[in-house]
């Protein structure tokens, strides 16, 4: 399989889908705003549609059952996580790359999300590129 590796203003839906078309897995960046979600496990309610959408996704609530990395290099600290996620602009899942670096001393967060429309690629390559 081949990837299409775009600039984060070419991280949405459309890119994706012509991605796809020419059988393509795109790897992009989302905004760190972005409105990802946990998929719905609860039961259903006996009415109406069936929930998609579970908790909203923030940078400090990720369970670390997904967390598969942790590194740090002098004051700062960077975990990795990976997990599939929510979006409701795409029509499939995402495999999405959370990379928060955390600086030790002042305790100042940032983090990136990275996404990929391949669901079975893993965290390390997807950073890589």
């Amino acid at each position: 399989m081949t990837y299409l590796v775009l600039d984060g203003h070419f991280g949405n839906r459309n890119a994706l889908h012509i991605a796809r078309q020419g059988n393509l897995h795109l790897i992009s960046k989302r905004r760190r705003d972005a409105a990802l979600y946990f998929p719905y496990f609860g039961s259903y309610a006996g009415r109406g549609p069936h929930r998609k959408y579970g908790h909203k996704v923030a940078d400090d609530n990720i369970p670390e059952q997904y967390l598969k990395e942790t590194t740090e290099e002098g004051h700062i600290q960077t975990r990795l996580y990976q997990v599939q996620l929510l979006h409701k602009e795409f029509a499939q899942p995402l495999n999405v790359v959370m990379i928060a670096k955390t600086h030790l001393q002042t305790q100042a967060r940032a983090h990136v999300i990275l996404f990929s429309g391949d669901l079975e690629l893993d965290y390390a390559p997807l950073v890589d590129y």
